[in-house]
């Protein structure tokens, strides 16, 4: 296929050797099977068809563009005079040419500077022209970022003739846009771009395209929190220092915003006392950082795991070996957020981490004799050790349908829960719920599964609290669903079969935590990090030593990069654990400067102590030692 002006010329070739083909031709047809041109084809050596006589025909033709696409059909006569038509040999044949632009980015996440920028989430959108006569209906665009990265699809659903499609971005409707995450340490200066196109009548286009890459200026920062416990914070980042004033400003949790009584956040200048940024709804798209506006000279995002409720964050061990108590394996334990499967009323801000302590197996009556626990098999425990063991409420269900539960006591289970509050751990009631009919922590043969609730109240030793015989509350009504209480978790353990260790060790239970009104967190001039201007490019990549050093809560980390290259600070404690990346980002020849307050990647607060922080920039890294005193 080439072009001639502004038609199109097509070369045919069709080998007709099998069936001994005398003469052939060609037809184009439309998508929907009008005849568009036809040919005849030769076998004269003089049409690219091979030798005279080979049966090889070859031919050429000419169109104008067609709105729709077209397919190919050959006629060859054999030597008996019987007439053969192959059907589609070539189809999705276009010939109506389209123009595409370079893309348009629509929203980026970070800065709101329309720019895609290194570290950021980009949503961009491709303008298109249609310089023909004719109508190009139900466009879809399939967009590869990189060669093989989906980066979304684009629709189009009219191209008027001599028309063109300028986006209009709706943050709601994904086919108006499409998304790329650019790393902050990306490589390049563009992102390669692949469109596949295609039309209602079978016309199929590809293009490939650029989005050209820049590099921001400075860091994100993190706020530091005043109040609350949510799993997020925000961070800040100074986009137009004109524009940005040195003032104090606040982040506050708002607990309901609109009808829907979706959680929220607004922003507040503490300096001057008024508010810059009015109540918004927080979700996916304010968390990325989409529909937030630059206010001030700043912009605000959210770093860490997000959850519109309180539920499971990770499960972490003491060690690998230290993750099972008697009849446990550590691939069947599951922990069930309250409100899906049992009604809680504990207050979101009331929830607590929770810590478990596994007691240590002290025998096993292996009754089939392979060695290991089997479900339904005898142990015991070191039920002395107080730390690593209590009592729980024990009730049984003594029938399936209908769920009927009995009180059968207060027996000894394996381990030990607290909650994991902030002045000392504090030790919980636990309810469990079996088949068993031993009265104690067992795993049935008919249901290995054992189900507990961890409450919210603080262990009562004498077993009184939700024993109705003593008085206390009948759970009963709590366990059918039909009574509210304050619980923390539904813990589901299910038996490790074939584990024959038990082993002392502990298990945190870490939650993700909504933000409310509780939340509020502060930043101020000090605390922002920026690249430092510099009239001379340093001779040599180095790091400074901290100042001050000792410190508390904050101190400054000076380095300097000899080159345009990406760097990065990062901290580390005497385990060489990773507590805080501080830098991580392409850096300008010069100075710069980041600060560190004494926090972890989740914004919390480190212990005093010696920690360690390295510069590390392509095969140069440097380590210098600080001291954190509180």
């Amino acid at each position: 296929q080439t072009t001639v002006g502004s038609n199109y010329a097509f070369d045919i070739v069709v080998d007709a050797r099998k069936i001994k083909g005398i003469t052939a031709n060609g037809r184009l047809y439309s998508e929907s099977g009008v005849l568009i041109a036809e040919t005849p084809l030769f076998d004269d050596g003089s049409h690219k068809d091979g030798i005279a006589g080979d049966r090889i025909f070859g031919g050429s033709v000419t169109v104008a563009p067609q709105s729709e696409a077209m397919y190919l059909n050959s006629v060859i006569t054999d030597e008996s005079n019987a007439i053969y038509e192959w059907n589609k040999l070539r189809s999705f044949i276009t010939t109506a040419p389209i123009t595409v632009e370079s893309p348009i980015v629509l929203s980026d996440n970070a800065n709101n500077d329309g720019k895609a920028n290194k570290g950021e989430t980009v949503r961009f959108s491709i303008p298109f022209v249609n310089p023909n006569p004719f109508t190009l209906a139900s466009l879809k665009v399939t967009v590869l970022v990189n060669g093989t990265t989906m980066a979304g699809q684009l629709t189009i659903p009219l191209l008027q003739p001599n028309g063109r499609f300028d986006p209009v971005y709706n943050a709601a409707d994904p086919s108006s846009y499409c998304t790329v995450v650019i790393p902050g340490s990306y490589p390049g200066t563009t992102v390669p771009i692949s469109l596949f196109i295609t039309d209602s009548t079978a016309n199929a286009w590809k293009r490939e395209l650029a989005l050209t890459v820049h590099t921001p200026v400075n860091d994100r920062v993190g706020m530091k929190r005043r109040a609350g416990k949510s799993s997020i914070v925000p961070t800040i980042t100074v986009i137009d220092n004109k524009a940005y004033l040195e003032h104090y400003y606040i982040v506050q949790g708002v607990d309901s915003v609109g009808i829907g009584g979706t959680p929220g956040f607004r922003m507040k200048d503490s300096t001057t006392g008024s508010q810059i940024l009015n109540t918004t709804i927080l979700n996916t798209e304010t968390i990325a950082g989409f529909g937030i506006p630059v206010v001030n000279g700043l912009k605000l995002h959210w770093s860490g795991e997000y959850h519109p409720s309180v539920s499971v964050r990770s499960l972490v061990y003491t060690s690998v070996d230290s993750t099972r108590f008697p009849g446990f394996k550590r691939d069947y334990m599951g922990y069930v957020p309250i409100n899906t499967y049992i009604q809680s009323n504990l207050p979101l801000t009331d929830y607590r981490d929770i810590k478990i302590r596994f007691s240590q197996r002290t025998s096993l009556d292996d009754r089939n004799g392979n060695g290991r626990f089997d479900p339904g098999e005898l142990y015991t425990f070191d039920s002395t050790n107080t730390q690593r063991s209590q009592r729980a409420y024990f009730y049984r269900r003594e029938t399936l349908v209908p769920p009927v539960w009995s009180f059968r006591g207060f027996i000894s289970i394996p381990f030990a829960v607290y909650a994991i509050e902030s002045n000392s751990p504090r030790q919980l009631d636990v309810v469990f719920m079996d088949n068993g009919k031993m009265n104690r922590w067992d795993f049935s043969d008919t249901l290995p599964q054992i189900e507990s609730y961890i409450m919210a109240s603080t262990y009562d030793p004498t077993g009184t609290r939700y024993d109705s015989t003593k008085g206390g509350l009948n759970l009963i009504p709590v366990i059918n669903g039909k009574q509210k209480h304050p619980i923390y978790l539904v813990n589901r353990v299910k038996a490790g079969e074939g584990d024959p260790l038990a082993i002392e060790g502990d298990c945190d239970i870490l939650l993700t935590r909504p933000l409310t009104s509780q939340d509020e967190f502060i930043i101020g001039p000090g605390d922002f990090v920026t690249s430092v201007p510099s009239t001379t490019i340093p001779a040599e990549y180095r790091l400074y030593q901290n100042y001050p050093n000792p410190f508390n809560p904050v101190t400054t980390i000076r380095y300097s990069t000899q080159n345009a290259a990406h760097a990065s600070v990062r901290v580390y404690n005497v385990l060489g654990q990773l507590v805080k990346v501080l830098a991580d980002r392409p850096h300008s020849a010069g100075e710069h400067v980041v600060e560190w307050d004494g926090t972890n990647t989740q914004q919390r607060s480190v212990p005093s102590g010696v920690y360690f922080y390295r510069l590390e920039s392509g095969s140069f890294s440097e380590v210098r030692k600080m001291l954190l005193l509180k």
